[in-house]
C-alpha cells in the first residue's frame, strides 16, 4: 500500500518538476537572445551580432522571446493546451532557423563563427520543447488515474484501519453448551386444616 501512494505521489510530482524545468529553460533562452550570436571576421575586421537585434533591427530572437514569454505565463497558470501549441511552434522555428545558420554558415565558411548565444539558446529551445510535452502528457495521465488513485488510497486507509484493530473474539454458544440451572427450591408440605365443626346447640337442651 505505501508502494502504491509512493506511485501516486511520484505522478503528481512529475507536472510540477516539468512546470519547473519550463520557467527556468525559457528564462535561460531569452537571455540567450541578447548574447553574442555570432561573429563576422572580414578583412581583418570581426563584428559580433547578438540573435535580438541586428543592426538596429529586431532578428529571428524575437521569436524565442515571445514564445519564452508565453510559455512561462501558461506554465505559471498551468494551461497544458497552450503549452503544448508552445512546443509545436517552437519546434518548427527551431527547424528552420537551425537549417537556416548550416546554410549561412556553408555560404560564409570560415567568416562565420558562432558564439555561446547560438549554443544556448537551441539548448534551451530542446528543454522547452520537452517540458512542455512532458508537461502536457502527465497532467493528462494524472487526471485520468485520480478517481482511481483515490479510491484505491480510500480502501487502503480502510485495510491498515482494519489490520490494526486488534481481532475481538466473541463467544461463540454451541447447541451442546451446558447453560446454568438454578437450583430448585424443596416444596414445603402442605398442612390439612380440619374443617371447623359448629355444633349447634339446641335451645332445648339449653333450658
Amino acid at each position: 500500500m505505501q508502494d502504491m501512494n509512493f506511485d501516486i505521489q511520484e505522478e503528481r510530482d512529475i507536472p510540477s518538476i516539468a512546470r519547473l524545468v519550463i520557467i527556468i529553460s525559457s528564462a535561460v533562452m531569452m537571455i540567450s537572445t541578447i548574447l553574442p550570436y555570432a561573429r563576422v571576421e572580414l578583412f581583418g575586421q570581426g563584428y559580433t551580432f547578438n540573435f535580438l537585434i541586428i543592426e538596429g533591427q529586431f532578428g529571428d530572437g524575437i521569436f524565442f522571446v515571445v514564445l519564452g514569454t508565453l510559455a512561462i505565463l501558461f506554465a505559471a497558470i498551468q494551461k497544458k493546451i497552450p503549452l503544448l501549441i508552445i512546443a509545436i511552434l517552437l519546434l518548427l522555428i527551431f527547424i528552420y532557423e537551425l537549417v537556416h545558420a548550416l546554410d549561412v554558415k556553408n555560404t560564409y565558411g570560415d567568416v562565420l563563427h558562432f558564439k555561446i548565444g547560438f549554443y544556448l539558446v537551441r539548448i534551451a529551445s530542446l528543454a522547452v520543447i520537452g517540458a512542455c510535452i512532458c508537461y502536457f502528457y502527465n497532467q493528462e495521465k494524472w487526471l485520468e488515474n485520480t478517481p482511481s488513485s483515490i479510491s484505491f488510497t480510500t480502501i487502503g486507509s480502510h485495510l491498515d484501519e482494519a489490520a490494526a484493530t486488534p481481532f475481538q473474539s466473541q463467544p461463540v454458544q454451541s447447541e451442546f453448551s451446558v447453560q446454568p440451572v438454578a437450583p430448585e427450591t424443596p416444596a414445603q408440605p402442605e398442612v390439612a386444616q380440619e374443617p371447623v365443626r359448629n355444633d349447634t346447640v339446641s335451645t332445648e337442651e339449653n333450658l
